[in-house]
């Protein structure tokens, strides 16, 4: 007689002494071959022959008790930021379910070790307490009782005995698996239902519990590290952020994760509204002299800006006329045609005074409900040429980072774009384009702010 729970990870939780101790008799040999349990009989008489018939089924119920049916696994793939590629060799692992390490495909899967599974199995909200359930999730007897000894006759419902094979004992929490033999009854006892688990209005059964998820990246990337809900089959495909140290003694930040967790705090914009048109209108443009032509400059500040990522439409919108009249500093009067024509994009207006004083202001004019914005009106100084050492490329550089989500937190005396207005830069300083282009890879795979996962999640490290 071959003894077999295929559904069950692992090996089953008991000694080979113990099963002999249960049988008690010098005529069973109870062997484990080739994953299996085997009761070999020597010499057989009838009445050993019931008795084995007997017992075994009982043994085997508790053989195949263990803790509740927490159908719990989390599988995934897991890739580079930057490149896409799959990383294999990475220890992925879940707090109380164990690790896995990623394949050349840098596929991960981590099952429940102690679960108890019914694998592609829906059951189907049961009409009683607690019920046996076949392999196909079918409820084929139940009982008006979630918990203590339950007697089974090896019946169903409706009175045909059931046939021989591997059967449930399901309380809608918890379950217990078991072998029936045809025209034997069974003994099985199970404890209170696990309330973390339950019967959805759909009638499948799901389990979750919040474990500790984490992924070491073995010195090449930031390790991550979070707290995920795990369900009966959650999917979870997480990117991994290469460790990208300073290079020179000028770059302010360790690596480009502690200056992207430094710079970026605003919401990006959508990866569908980019690149973001840029709008101009034809007489609000200051006339080029000797020492600054703001067509040309802002043009070279946005292909600096799509080195790192397509953020920007480089053609230029030009609308014909001056810039519409409107008596609010903060355009809260800007007609409602010209939004419409417009639609998104960042409407650069030149002016003596920006909004709030200073050299420039970017206002955040019309977003989402998720606080993406998709429309910008970005004031600049039209007399920019006659106060150095603050420039043009400078201060528009700022303000199109802003535009994407960036801030001014990097130190003053540094010659980065987001230090302030005063520093006289030729470019976009190296670092900050790393973290640029960090920012357009995860932006990328985030159709809205609601996807973005938290970055505090990945701890910064160094080699």
């Amino acid at each position: 007689m071959i003894i077999r729970d295929s559904h069950m990870p692992g090996d089953l939780s008991v000694s080979d002494k113990g099963v002999s101790e249960i049988l008690g008799h010098s005529n069973y040999k109870f062997k484990k071959k080739n994953g299996l349990y085997v009761v070999e009989h020597k010499k057989l008489n009838p009445f050993l022959k019931k008795a084995a018939k007997v017992v075994l089924p009982i043994v085997t119920t508790a053989l195949l008790t263990t803790a509740a049916l927490k159908a719990e696994q989390i599988s995934g793939n897991v890739d580079d930021v930057h490149t896409d590629e799959p990383i294999p060799e990475l220890v992925v692992g879940a707090e109380g379910l164990g690790e896995s390490t990623t394949n050349d495909n840098g596929h991960y899967n981590i099952p429940d070790p102690n679960s108890v599974r019914m694998p592609n199995i829906i059951i189907t909200k049961p009409l009683f307490d607690a019920g046996i359930f076949n392999v196909l999730g079918q409820e084929i007897y139940g009982f008006n009782k979630t918990d203590g000894r339950f007697h089974w006759n090896g019946r169903t419902n409706s009175g045909i005995p059931a046939s021989s094979g591997i059967y449930y004992l399901w309380n809608g929490g918890k379950a217990k698996s078991f072998f029936h033999e045809n025209g034997e009854s069974n003994i099985i006892t199970l404890s209170p239902p696990d309330l973390t688990q339950r019967i959805d209005n759909k009638g499948g059964h799901r389990t979750a519990s919040i474990r500790n998820f984490t992924i070491l990246g073995n010195e090449v990337y930031h390790d991550l590290s979070r707290m995920i809900n795990i369900g009966d089959s959650t999917l979870y495909h997480p990117f991994m952020i290469p460790i990208e140290e300073r290079e020179e003694e000028d770059w302010v930040y360790r690596n480009t994760l502690e200056g992207f967790k430094r710079l970026f705090g605003l919401a990006t914009p959508r990866p569908s509204d980019l690149p973001l048109p840029i709008w101009i209108y034809e007489d609000n443009i200051p006339e080029p002299n000797d020492s600054v032509d703001y067509i040309d400059i802002l043009s070279s500040v946005i292909e600096d800006f799509n080195r790192n990522g397509n953020w920007y439409d480089e053609e230029f919108n030009i609308l014909r006329g001056d810039f519409p009249e409107h008596d609010s500093a903060n355009y809260a009067d800007f007609p409602q045609e010209e939004i419409e024509r417009i639609g998104e994009g960042v409407v650069f207006n030149f002016l003596n005074s920006p909004y709030r004083g200073g050299n420039a202001y970017t206002h955040l004019f019309r977003g989402y409900e998720d606080d993406t914005n998709y429309l910008f009106i970005v004031d600049i100084n039209r007399n920019l040429d006659r106060a150095p050492p603050i420039t043009l490329r400078g201060v528009s550089s700022r303000e199109l980072f802003r535009v994407i989500g960036g801030n001014d937190n990097s130190p003053h005396n540094s010659s980065y774009i987001s230090a302030n207005e005063a520093v006289n830069v030729g470019g976009i300083h190296p670092q900050e384009e790393k973290i640029i282009r960090l920012c357009w890879d995860i932006n990328r795979r985030c159709p809205t702010k609601y996807d973005w996962p938290d970055i505090h999640w990945y701890q910064p490290t160094e080699r």
